[in-house]
């Protein structure tokens, strides 16, 4: 029973790993993509919106990947909070973009949702932690854009 169990964490290891580098690449490509698209118009700057909106979405698709793969390794369960973190702050990014990048934030956010689940039964987190996580990472990312809106609006 114990090699069964192994080879069963192993591939949920590996699952975990595929779902968030799949998440990672659609937020890094999304960013790129609309970035791109902003750029070609009547030459307003990007910065300090939607840049800033863009990067904080590579940067938590990236984070994603990271906290899933490491999170799922014999280290501190740090890793496999970040995962639940990172979910929880994209939330908010989705939520703001809604008519904007928020579909395309929802797939990355399917992504490595799935992925944190899978990190969770592999460190068998508890409910609270799991929560604890998703809750700082929707407030703090949330503060985080409701502070990149204020700037831009002040520029």
């Amino acid at each position: 029973m114990d090699k069964d169990q192994s080879m069963n964490r192993q591939w949920l290891e590996i699952l975990a790993t595929g779902l968030s580098a799949v998440g990672a690449l659609v937020a890094i490509a999304g960013a790129m993509l609309v970035l791109s698209s902003q750029s070609a118009g009547a030459g307003d700057s990007i910065w300090p919106l939607p840049g800033f909106v863009m990067i904080d979405w590579a940067i938590f698709g990236v984070l994603g990947f990271l906290s899933a793969y490491l999170g799922s390794k014999p280290l501190p369960e740090y890793w496999a909070k970040a995962a639940w973190f990172t979910a929880g702050a994209l939330i908010p990014l989705m939520v703001l973009g809604a008519l904007s990048i928020g579909p395309y934030v929802l797939i990355s956010l399917v992504f490595l949702s799935a992925s944190a689940v899978l990190v969770t039964i592999v460190k068998r987190l508890k409910g609270r932690d799991i929560f604890g996580a998703l809750a700082l990472g929707i407030v703090l990312n949330l503060g985080l854009l409701l502070g990149l809106i204020v700037l831009g609006r002040g520029i």
